[in-house]
């Protein structure tokens, strides 16, 4: 009895107290923890939850749990009231049932582009991580990353701040460009599986759309992705039979809901379309008309009586914005007509040196050195290292001038019936563009040069009122 350590000791003698009070001690933690009509036992308890005493709750709890996983019966047990618990949560859990940009359902009588920006899209990942579902998020990470638990605050995937999103793509000035926005993870999937062979695992995305699928199984309401993959799948010719068969799986909208959202965002861009096109907005330069020939197959979604696939002869185009930068450094009082009439008029006597579209010899010595530099680094990383450091090839390649991988604004015209192939066609194709415009005739001569592109309409068009 001298070598039982004094706590032990006062353990035992509690118990035998309890015992001759006819109270074993799963009875007294019972009373202690529920009873509500002594004051004394409530103060007594009330720092096991706070805190100050949750930390050695929770290290009590982990001490009965080891005693349930001690036998198979126990661990049965115990991971099914783990299971009960867990599902109880996620029941509990208050999904944001509003419609917004960065909300979890939106209809589409009312979805607008900005739902589908990269902004829009990290926010509303971002609600479903911190807001709506981080428990759920908690268990899916550890499970994907092999045990390694997640930190108790996921770390957001930042946006780049520094671009201001706007109410309207429109209302960007003309250098803008709604579609700017990146995350710092990659959003290429060949790029991230590289990334994961190495060892660099993205279980942000992935738990995200494992809760996004599993919320839209709960509720039809949460049709964020479903959304995005309707529109996606109609973009890129799935079928009717394989688009209902992943509406199932609640992995895409149904296909009236895809087309329905893709009429809402034709209303958007129409409104689009005029502003950037009006005198106001553009007063400098318009932005420029880009216009080709095509000739598609026109493939009838929802079959109909009267409906059916067709060749489709017609013209495509779309606006492009001026770069702002690139006007800035221009002399404004040289963007008018007569100036652009005066260079076409020196055009059929300029002459044309070949020697001008061919790279110098200093060009073509950067060329070298860069792809040799390029080879130097993989041959170092992936095979073997040079027994000698002064002399080798350098792994850094040289400077270069860089081009701006600034996106341009772009905003897409309405498919045109009229054929651009013939000056009848072509003067039909520019009516169109000035009906979408909401100018008059008058005003969309003086607001936009135009540019045909392809085979056959390599052409130039002098416009003037």
């Amino acid at each position: 009895m001298d070598d039982i350590p004094s706590n032990i000791a006062k353990a035992v003698l509690i118990c035998k107290q309890l015992q001759g009070m006819n109270v074993t001690p799963k009875e007294f933690i019972d009373l202690f923890l529920k009873s509500k009509k002594s004051t004394e036992l409530a103060t007594r308890r009330k720092l096991w939850f706070n805190q100050q005493g949750a930390n050695s709750t929770i290290s009590l709890l982990r001490i009965i749990r080891d005693g349930f996983m001690g036998n198979s019966y126990g661990q049965g047990r115990w991971k099914q009231f783990i299971a009960e618990e867990a599902s109880q949560i996620l029941l509990d859990t208050k999904v944001n049932r509003a419609t917004s940009d960065i909300a979890p359902y939106m209809s589409s009588q009312h979805v607008t582009p900005l739902y589908f920006t990269e902004r829009s899209k990290g926010k509303r990942e971002q609600a479903i991580i911190q807001d709506d579902c981080p428990f759920l998020y908690n268990i899916i990470s550890t499970y994907l990353n092999d045990g390694i638990h997640p930190p108790a605050d996921p770390p957001p995937q930042i946006l780049n701040d520094s671009l201001g999103q706007p109410s309207d793509p429109a209302d960007l000035p003309l250098e803008a460009d709604t579609r700017g926005e990146t995350m710092e993870m990659p959003s290429d999937a060949f790029e991230a599986q590289i990334f994961e062979s190495e060892g660099i695992a993205y279980a942000s995305e992935k738990s995200s759309a494992h809760q996004r699928f599993r919320r839209n199984h709960h509720n039809r309401r949460n049709n964020g992705i479903q959304l995005h993959n309707g529109i996606r799948f109609l973009a890129c010719g799935v079928s009717e039979r394989v688009n209902n068969y992943l509406h199932k799986l609640a992995l895409t909208c149904s296909r009236q809901t895809a087309i329905d959202a893709l009429e809402t965002l034709a209303i958007h861009a129409e409104g689009s379309i005029k502003r950037v096109m009006s005198l106001s907005k553009s007063p400098t330069l318009g932005p420029f008309i880009c216009i080709d020939n095509l000739d598609i197959m026109e493939k009838v979604h929802k079959v109909a009586v009267g409906h059916r696939s067709m060749m489709y002869h017609g013209t495509w185009g779309y606006l492009q914005l001026p770069n702002q930068k690139l006007l800035e450094s221009l002399d404004q009082s040289e963007l008018n007509l007569n100036t652009y009439l005066q260079a076409i008029k020196d055009v059929p006597s300029m002459p044309i040196d070949p020697q001008a579209f061919m790279q110098t010899p200093a060009e073509e010595d950067l060329y070298y050195d860069v792809w040799l530099s390029q080879i130097a680094r993989v041959l170092q990383e992936y095979i073997a290292v040079p027994a000698e450091r002064e002399g080798a090839i350098s792994t850094e390649p040289p400077v270069v001038e860089q081009i701006s991988c600034q996106i341009p604004s772009i905003y897409m015209l309405k498919l045109m019936d009229e054929s651009d192939d013939s000056a009848e066609g072509i003067g039909q194709v520019m009516e169109s563009v000035q009906r979408q415009s909401g100018l008059t005739p008058e005003g969309i001569l003086c607001t936009a040069p135009a540019n045909g592109r392809g085979s056959g309409n390599n052409k130039k068009f002098q416009l003037s009122p």
